[in-house]
């Protein structure tokens, strides 16, 4: 596979990496959150495919850092814009995980 990262640029490959550890992590949490009734799903695409098919469930909540790279390799090139959209990405997945260690914690104290 050839390398579609610039030598000098290790922040994009690491962002995509922790985008998509965030995005596992954000799943099984909700999975979890969900089956323990300690939250409840927003989304109501996201809560019919949890309702009626869960791998469906994992592997749309796991898609965008694998589109992302499926775009960035396809442009062989970074852009501002590419690389604007996998911050913003990484910034609100970062939120989101955030929230879940907040989840479990709440939820380890109150039993």
């Amino acid at each position: 596979m050839e390398n579609i990262f610039p030598r000098n640029n290790w922040f994009v490959p690491f962002m995509l990496f922790f985008l998509l550890f965030a995005n596992v992590t954000d799943a099984v949490c909700t999975d979890f959150g969900l089956r323990s009734g300690m939250i409840t799903e927003q989304n109501p695409f996201m809560l019919y495919l949890f309702h009626h098919c869960k791998i469906l469930f994992y592997l749309v909540k796991i898609s965008l850092p694998l589109v992302l790279l499926a775009i960035l390799k396809s442009k062989r090139a970074y852009s501002r814009f590419l690389t604007g959209l996998l911050t913003g990405a990484v910034v609100i997945y970062a939120g989101v995980l955030i929230v879940h260690v907040w989840w479990v914690v709440e939820w380890t104290i109150s039993r």
